[in-house]
This record gives C-alpha cells, sequence and structure tokens, in this order.
C-alpha cells in the first residue's frame, strides 16, 4: 500500500475565482488509478472542480503537513 496526498483543482462560486489548488486529504491504496477512484468517492468535489492524486514521496513537506491536518479536520467532522 502506498499513501498518496489529494489535490483538488478548481474553484466554485464561494470562494475565488480562477485555478485554486488546495490539499484535501491522503488516500492509501495499491496504485494510482485505484487511488483517484477512492478519492473521487471520499472528496466528491463540484462539477467544475477536479482531483489528482500524487505519491507521499513527490510531495513537499508543507503539502504532508496540510495533507495531515485537512485529514484529521475530516475525520473529526465525519466520525460524529
Amino acid at each position: 500500500m502506498r499513501t498518496y496526498i489529494v489535490y483538488r483543482y478548481g474553484a466554485n462560486t464561494a470562494n475565488q475565482p480562477g485555478t485554486f489548488v488546495a490539499v484535501v486529504g491522503q488516500i492509501k491504496s495499491m496504485n494510482r488509478k485505484r487511488a483517484l477512484a477512492e478519492a473521487q468517492t471520499k472528496y466528491d468535489p463540484y462539477n467544475n472542480q477536479r482531483l489528482t492524486v500524487r505519491p507521499v514521496s513527490r510531495c513537499s513537506n508543507t503539502d504532508l503537513q496540510e495533507a495531515a491536518w485537512a485529514e484529521y479536520v475530516y475525520t473529526a467532522k465525519h466520525d460524529w
């Protein structure tokens, strides 16, 4: 199993227009294709947004910290 960081590209009417990139969490999966499919169901992007995944080994320390925090917040919201 590899760990992938999930990025969301795009904006909606609630945030600024243009190409907006945000780290939304992390996924553990066997390969990149499966990780992206799991991310699509877990994070559910809006119509004008898309998700991408990148292996942890190719991410910066800042992205790793943001992913850990995003995953913590996501888990806290969905555990209760």
